[in-house]
């Protein structure tokens, strides 16, 4: 009895962990599927066909689930009974083990998603789209959305990948560009400190560098650009900014 009570019991807590993961990704999900859902990774199945020439069929019947009554009454548990549900717990360990498994696959391709905030508290600046240029006074195209805060600050990757580029570029100043594959790659532009260096595989949230005023800048703030397919795209699709204030001058800062 007190072994099958142990197997439910630790089945109860992977099950609350699953819940947890799968209630995570249910909320990109959606996010994901708004903007594009071609972004969504799509896990393969299993190999069925044969490769050794010989045919396979039969009748097309529903999958067995775990038979048996779990019991864990005491005074009315027969040994019978107690076997049945000690393989019953064996049978969802499997299965469940089998589902954790699949959603850790898909949670890992989801890291390469750049959702997370590359900032801690912030303001925001300048939006994505059209603006008034600070330096030319003039319409122009604001290839990402920019975050106001104070130079040093903590830059962190957005999402999972490869560090794609490292230095000094032109107007964007110290840059860091991450490949998150799946044809995303985002931009951290202007920093004042590099953290970490081309090739280098970064993890979600990992500090990568320093908000500065590199570049083509008129003071400290964080300028992130997101692109799909080589296309720049709108970073608020991804990232959670309802609830960062906007920066009170409202004026560009590149």
């Amino acid at each position: 009895v007190g072994e099958v009570v142990g197997r439910l019991k630790t089945l109860e807590s992977d099950l609350l962990a699953l819940q947890q993961l799968m209630d995570q990704q249910r909320v990109l999900h959606g996010q994901l599927s708004a903007l594009d859902p071609t972004l969504l990774p799509v896990l393969m199945p299993e190999r069925t066909t044969r490769t050794d020439g010989t045919g396979q069929g039969g009748a097309l019947l529903p999958p067995r689930g775990c038979s048996g009554e779990l019991l864990i009454d005491a005074e009315r548990l027969s040994l019978a009974d107690l076997q049945r549900s000690e393989t019953s717990a064996r049978c969802m360990r499997v299965m469940l083990g089998r589902l954790m498994q699949q959603v850790a696959e898909r949670n890992a391709a989801l890291m390469a998603i750049p959702s997370r905030r590359p900032v801690g508290e912030a303001r925001l600046g300048s939006a994505f789209g059209n603006r008034v240029d600070p330096f030319r006074k003039k319409l122009a195209f604001h290839s990402g959305v920019d975050f106001a805060l104070r130079s040093g600050s903590n830059v962190v990757a957005a999402a999972g990948g490869r560090v794609r580029f490292a230095g000094y570029r032109g107007a964007y100043g110290k840059l860091v560009e991450i490949d998150h594959g799946n044809r995303l790659v985002t931009r951290y532009a202007h920093l004042s400190r590099l953290d970490v260096r081309q090739g280098e595989v970064v993890t979600p949230s990992q500090r990568i560098g320093a908000v500065g005023s590199t570049g083509r800048s008129t003071g400290p703030h964080l300028h992130f650009e997101v692109l799909h397919k080589g296309r720049f795209v709108d970073p608020q699709r991804f990232l959670a900014l309802g609830d960062l204030e906007r920066d009170s001058d409202g004026l560009a800062e590149d």
